[in-house]
């Protein structure tokens, strides 16, 4: 059992680290650390104007966008596919309506580069976690829009909805972005240094809570750091 426990903590941190994408940087912020307005999901004007966007058409790409989201009716009969037992779909109005797909049993590193899809951390399921991946220029670019209180529906397969609320937004920065083990920094936390093991501890380890996960892009680096928003169970009233 402790052999087992053992390998799977090391395949978590690893996909804690290295599960990213080659990404299109989203923000360039200063080398120092950020404050909560500087990883938004819309890159800077300088960035638009050089990828050949022009302001026009980014308005009415996102008027699109904006009327054409799905109610939360409209998007669980989307993804149903009469399994009770597995998680089609997350949802949050006005922010992200994503399906969800499964990592291949042999690869707990896989992440869909699919848009309008979120991909289940395995791993993450045998420590109470939900865990949605994505990456930071794909549907991962909607984590930066989740707000702490907002309600987040789960769908299963059968239509059935459960129902969370943001708690917790936390943003890490590797010491060594190419080592597996190495320690990060708290980004929300004034900087404070904390190990690769604790960072997992406090993420992932858990009791019927959501976590979604994506890299934070800056300083011309689309895996500068990482971002997990936390939500858990709605009271019932």
């Amino acid at each position: 059992m402790k052999s087992v426990y053992i390998g799977s903590f090391i395949l978590l941190v690893v996909a804690l680290l290295f599960f990213a994408y080659p990404s299109i940087a989203i923000a360039t912020p200063p080398a120092s650390f950020p404050d909560s307005q500087l990883f938004t999901s819309t890159p800077p004007e300088p960035e638009l104007r050089q990828a050949g966007v022009s302001r026009l058409a980014l308005s009415a790409l996102t008027a699109r966008t904006v009327d054409a989201f799905p109610s939360l009716e409209e998007f669980v009969a989307s993804v149903k596919n009469g399994d009770a037992h597995s998680i089609a779909g997350v949802y949050v109005q006005r922010v992200l309506a994503l399906r969800i797909v499964q990592q291949p049993a042999n690869d707990p590193v896989y992440v869909s580069t699919e848009m309008g899809t979120a991909t289940q951390f395995r791993l993450a399921s045998s420590y109470g976690t939900l865990g949605l991946l994505a990456h930071n220029d794909r549907s991962g670019i909607k984590f930066f829009d989740l707000r702490k209180k907002q309600e987040v529906d789960v769908v299963y397969g059968d239509g059935t909805i459960r129902r969370y609320s943001v708690k917790n937004i936390r943003r890490f920065k590797p010491i060594r972005s190419e080592d597996p083990y190495s320690d990060f920094l708290d980004v929300d936390n004034g900087g404070a240094l904390i190990s690769s093991s604790q960072v997992f501890q406090q993420i992932f380890v858990g009791s019927d809570q959501v976590v979604f996960q994506t890299c934070i892009a800056a300083d011309g680096n689309p895996t500068w750091g990482r971002l997990f928003v936390t939500a858990t169970p709605m009271a019932v009233n």
